[in-house]
């Protein structure tokens, strides 16, 4: 499988990021790092996948992805000198770079679709921008301010809030996440594992920073966690959990008639920068479209038929390589089969560093391989969640592997999937005792479905 990759901004210097998966922290090679501004002075021991260990510089460095659309993000970064490629990164630091989009550069639809507003470039670092970014949304009139209007304004509407009372209290006193720089109310948060200073919102500006957090004009409305993690690399207030849930248990899908206001309004922004499209190569008003290997709509997804063929015809792979090439494809299917870590269980352990490059296949690999093939030709379809009826939990947990399913009801009684779950156990966790495992399991799993 091909590694993916983004390509990262430090500085003046852009670097070749390849984002792994299983990295607890990311590693940057101490070459590029000469002369960069830096935070923290720590040290951490790492190990490789080969298990050769290192102790290396624990730095804190200004990130970016090089797209011209990102803010900064600080990156808590391992510094070796013994990394072959630029930049290895870690899920939780690529999520954070990827989403720092939402405050740095978005379009304001606040005016029905009929307007197209001036796209907006603000730093989630940067308090002053963060206050002028307000201001701009907040102006649906076309009346204009300059900037130390703009800024004595925003300060006023927080002073006057009786929501952040306790909040301006506590920035007064040291030793907690408040703090007023320049007269403005700041808070400070780690989020994954790093440090972000947030603008405190006043109430009145609540709303449309909800707004602009929650709907994504080329990608739908997004959940309470993705919501919630986009406005707090920017902002901040003291319900902000709550409001986001809020929002999100009260958003309504669009109308026919909004979804062709919404239409109209990417042709006419495509007409004004000169693009044009085939029309034999689109197609509108889709009941079901394919998407990355999966068949999305009719508020279900389901693996697309023709990759389930391929899985079907594969081969029994002969070498690591191959093997680990048949792991990779049946993982991005996981989600749609029970159980599926204790199944391949016995095919990851022919991936070991102990076992011969020509795979030596036992009775059980050759019945995990089989049944594996089985359960990704018959993979059942996923529901999309409502949030309206309640959840069901189901969880289990083997001497090797824990599982699980989150399920519904509808109207009829019917149960519906909505996603699975499934994780390897540690030789240290295979020793717990049963009701421990099974614990673990049903801690995990509220875990990964958390949304």
């Amino acid at each position: 499988m091909e590694l993916e990759t983004v390509q990262v901004k430090l500085g003046s210097r852009t670097m070749t990021g390849i984002i792994d998966s299983g990295a607890q922290i990311s590693v940057i090679r101490e070459d590029f790092t000469s002369g960069i501004k830096y935070e923290g002075e720590g040290y951490i021991e790492i190990s490789s996948a080969f298990g050769e260990r290192e102790t290396t510089p624990l730095r804190i460095f200004e990130m970016n992805i090089d797209e011209g659309v990102h803010g900064p993000v600080p990156v808590t970064c391992a510094v070796s000198n013994k990394l072959v490629s630029d930049l290895l990164l870690s899920t939780a630091a690529f999520e954070a770079l990827k989403e720092n989009i939402q405050m740095h550069k978005f379009e304001s639809k606040l005016d029905c679709y009929d307007t197209v507003k001036e796209e907006l470039e603000v730093p989630s670092t940067d308090i002053e921008a963060s206050i002028e970014l307000i201001a701009t949304e907040s102006d649906r009139n076309g009346s204009t301010q300059d900037s130390e209007e703009t800024r004595t304004s925003f300060i006023e509407s927080r002073m006057s809030d009786p929501t952040l009372s306790d909040a301006w209290e506590m920035a007064r006193t040291e030793g907690n996440a408040y703090a007023i720089k320049d007269g403005v109310l700041t808070h400070t948060e780690y989020i994954c594992g790093e440090k972000v200073r947030q603008v405190v919102l006043p109430k009145c500006k609540r709303d449309e920073v909800l707004r602009v957090a929650h709907e994504i004009p080329l990608a739908g409305h997004l959940g309470e966690q993705k919501t919630k993690q986009r406005i707090k690399y920017s902002f901040f207030w003291p319900v902000i959990k709550k409001d986001v849930k809020e929002l999100c248990q009260t958003c309504k899908p669009q109308s026919w008639n909004d979804h062709l206001l919404h239409v109209d309004s990417v042709f006419r922004k495509w007409r004004e920068v000169g693009i044009t499209v085939n029309l034999e190569k689109c197609a509108f008003g889709q009941n079901q479209v394919k998407f990355l290997g999966h068949i999305v709509g009719y508020g279900q997804h389901s693996p697309d038929p023709e990759k389930a063929e391929v899985l079907r015809n594969l081969s029994r792979p002969s070498t690591k390589k191959e093997l680990r090439s048949f792991l990779g494809l049946a993982s991005y299917y996981r989600d749609y089969i029970s159980n599926f870590s204790e199944i391949v269980l016995p095919l990851t352990d022919l991936t070991k560093r102990k076992v011969p490059n020509v795979l030596p296949w036992s009775i059980e690999a050759g019945e995990a391989f089989v049944k594996i093939k089985d359960e990704l030709v018959r993979m059942p379809t996923l529901h999309t969640p409502d949030i309206g009826r309640p959840f069901w939990l189901y969880t289990d947990a083997s001497a090797t592997a824990i599982g699980a399913c989150l399920a519904q009801h509808d109207d009829v009684g019917k149960e519906l999937p909505i996603a699975f779950f499934s994780k390897k156990l540690t030789p240290t966790q295979m020793k717990w005792s049963t009701i421990e495992r099974e614990a673990f399991c049903v801690l995990q799993a509220l875990k990964k479905f958390d949304t």
